[in-house]
C-alpha cells in the first residue's frame, strides 16, 4: 500500500509539470494528463485519508500527502485569483471539485471555505453541468465540516444556487416529457436514470446547508 501511494505522489508531482509545459508549449491537450491524475487520486482517496490517519497515528509521515494535494487543486484549478487557471475548461474545473469532494474527510477548514466559495462560483445559472454536479458533490461534504461560523456569510448564495438547479430540473424534466410524448424517437431513452441522478444531488446538498 505505501508504494502504491509513494508512486502515486511521484506520478502527481511529473504530471503536473509535464501539464505546465505542454500548456506553456499551447499544447491544446495540456489538461489531460492533471484531469487524469485527479481522477486517479481521487479513486483511491479513501484508501490514502486512511493510510494517512494510520501513519499520524505511528508519527509517522505519510506516503501520500492528502492535504498537499487538495491544495495543489485549489491553486491551480479552484483559486478565486487563478479563475482562469483551468484555461476556461469546465469538464477540468468540475473534475477538481469532484476529487475535492472524495477528499474532504481529511480536508483542513480553510480548504473547506475555498472549496464551498469556489463551488457558489460554479452554481452559476450559465455554468455548464460539469460544474455544477462537482459543486454538489463538494457542497454534501463541505458544509457540514466547515465552520459555522465562516459558513454563515456563503449560506445565501448556495441556496439561491441549489434553488436555481432544483427550478431547471423541473424545467428540463418538462420539456423532456413533452418531447417523449410527441415522438417515440430513442434518443429520450435513459433521459430519467441520468436527470433523476443529478436531482439527487441537489437535494442531497440542499439536506446538509
Amino acid at each position: 500500500g505505501t508504494v502504491v501511494l509513494s508512486s502515486l505522489q511521484t506520478a502527481c508531482a511529473r504530471r503536473l509539470i509535464e501539464s505546465g509545459q505542454l500548456r506553456s508549449s499551447g499544447d491544446p491537450d495540456w489538461w489531460k494528463g492533471r484531469e487524469a491524475t485527479m481522477l486517479a487520486v481521487g479513486v483511491v482517496a479513501d484508501f490514502a485519508l486512511d493510510a494517512e490517519q494510520a501513519a499520524a497515528a505511528e508519527h509517522k509521515q505519510p506516503a501520500f500527502v492528502t492535504n498537499e494535494f487538495l491544495q495543489s487543486v485549489l491553486t491551480r484549478e479552484l483559486s478565486e485569483t487563478n479563475n482562469t487557471s483551468a484555461g476556461n475548461n469546465s469538464f477540468l474545473t468540475g473534475r477538481a471539485l469532484w476529487v475535492a469532494a472524495k477528499l474532504a474527510p481529511g480536508a483542513l477548514p480553510s480548504a473547506a471555505l475555498a472549496v464551498l466559495a469556489a463551488s457558489v462560483k460554479a452554481l452559476a445559472p450559465n455554468a455548464e453541468a460539469p460544474l455544477r454536479v462537482g459543486a454538489c458533490r463538494a457542497l454534501a461534504q463541505y458544509i457540514p465540516v466547515a465552520p459555522k461560523t465562516s459558513l454563515a456569510p456563503l449560506l445565501g448564495a448556495i441556496y439561491q444556487g441549489l434553488g436555481g438547479l432544483l427550478e431547471s430540473h423541473e424545467q428540463t424534466r418538462a420539456a423532456a416529457e413533452a418531447a417523449q410524448n410527441a415522438s417515440t424517437a430513442p434518443q429520450t431513452a435513459g433521459f430519467d436514470s441520468d436527470d433523476d441522478d443529478s436531482l439527487h444531488l441537489v437535494l442531497e446538498a440542499m439536506l446538509v446547508v
